[in-house]
């Protein structure tokens, strides 16, 4: 008797627990986590492509996209990290990277340089050790620690120069340094002054030498070659630190202890578009801040929009729980603006839909796939008659899903689901 196939047709959900968890491959196909998978998701056919991590992983912690949107790095958990560059055309693996360097088991960021012929790869607790890679050899190039080994200040981001392969930026908590690969070792170039330093939780490198960076108390910062030129606050933090409080914070710095992160305040992504004169930021639950570049420094923040998260609702009644957005992408042609959440959803907005309305009314945007579940799902039950099954889970929500179209029929939203 003949051993029958199973094979994956349809995931519904998404993983949010992955640094850069959401990106375009193309206008219509959007990329993204799903259990020990990468989905390929076309939003106009409604259709998905897969791709398998690797055997020996224990879990996606981070992904990154090429600038040509023709490659995929995917790096697992293990009992070394793992890394695994894919071709987004033929969904084919291309090289296996294998961190034996360090003592790490996870990669916290990746990212490809603007040429996508090398690959930067940082490492987690307890050494962070960046790891600088000439992927297509599987050659390290260079490594160096970003932070000190067992310290309890992470690294949150890495990036390249997008017009410097040898130039890298590092940013965590307390943590901005610039990096570069100079006569076969990485060197550090630049670091923030101490009064500078800050938990910064988000990092976009613009034009030019101009890095922005967000911070967990919603404030972003303008670099330009090192220095800071301006800063703009987003959101009021809700407990300012007061007079009293400086010495306890210089104390928290010196030993290493990072301030716990506010979530309501939390600027968690920063891109930009037109040229880089738009700046969209992810800050408080749900609410992305739409910016246009001032002519000036003294005016580099211009605010003109907001766009937010809408609340799910079932029978009228709105969840208890607001979202908070971890992750921005632009399609290639900066018409579109996706952004996936705490919750485990996925979201969209036409930009130029956001400019239209009043300059200080908000908009909202529209699920880009369809409502997933937001949390474990605690029972699953398949019906005789019809092509369905029904979910619930510990977001007290029941799902009805159709697995021949492979939606949504119902969601049902309860104060108690057990089974």
């Amino acid at each position: 008797m003949a051993i029958p196939n199973i094979s994956t047709k349809y995931i519904f959900g998404v993983k949010s627990a992955v640094v850069n968890n959401i990106a375009f491959h193309d206008e219509q196909t959007l990329l993204y986590p799903a259990g020990s998978y990468i989905i390929l998701y076309n939003v106009d056919q409604k259709q998905q492509r897969f791709i398998l991590g690797s055997e020996k992983g224990h879990g996606i912690t981070a992904q990154a996209v090429s600038a040509n949107r023709r490659l995929l790095a995917v790096a697992e958990k293990g009992e070394k990290p793992i890394i695994t560059i894919f071709d987004l055309n033929t969904l084919r693996k291309r090289k296996t990277l294998n961190c034996f360097e360090v003592q790490s088991q996870e990669c916290v960021s990746v990212a490809f340089s603007h040429d996508s012929k090398l690959l930067i790869t940082q490492c987690g607790h307890p050494d962070w050790t960046l790891v600088l890679w000439q992927w297509e050899k599987a050659r390290v190039l260079g490594t160096i620690k970003t932070s000190k080994p067992e310290s309890t200040t992470p690294v949150h981001h890495v990036s390249f120069n997008p017009a410097d392969n040898s130039h890298i930026a590092v940013v965590g908590d307390f943590i901005f340094k610039q990096y570069r690969f100079v006569d076969g070792h990485l060197k550090q170039v630049q670091q923030a002054k101490s009064s500078e330093l800050q938990n910064f939780t988000a990092m976009h490198w613009g034009q030019e030498e101009r890095i922005l960076l967000g911070t967990n108390t919603g404030k972003v910062m303008l670099f330009d070659e090192g220095e800071l030129k301006t800063d703009y606050q987003i959101i009021k933090p809700d407990k300012q630190l007061k007079k009293d409080d400086s010495k306890h914070l210089q104390t928290l710095m010196e030993s290493e202890q990072s301030i716990s992160q506010p979530d309501v305040s939390k600027v968690t992504s920063i891109v930009t578009y037109s040229k880089g004169t738009r700046i969209a930021c992810s800050c408080g639950q749900g609410t992305v801040h739409l910016f246009e570049r001032g002519t000036d420094i003294k005016t580099f923040f211009k605010k003109t929009k907001e766009i937010k998260v809408p609340e799910q609702t079932s029978g009228g009644e709105a969840t208890e729980d607001e979202e908070t957005i971890l992750c921005l992408a632009l399609s290639p042609s900066e018409e579109t603006l996706v952004a996936s959440t705490d919750h485990n959803q996925i979201y969209s907005i036409t930009l130029s839909s956001a400019d239209l309305g009043k300059e200080k009314e908000a908009v909202w945007f529209e699920m880009a796939s369809q409502l997933f579940h937001s949390n474990i799902i605690s029972g699953l039950d398949v019906c005789i008659r019809k092509p369905w099954f029904a979910t619930c889970s510990t977001d007290k929500a029941i799902h009805i899903w159709n697995f021949e179209t492979w939606l949504v029929r119902l969601h049902v939203r309860r104060t108690e689901v057990k089974s």
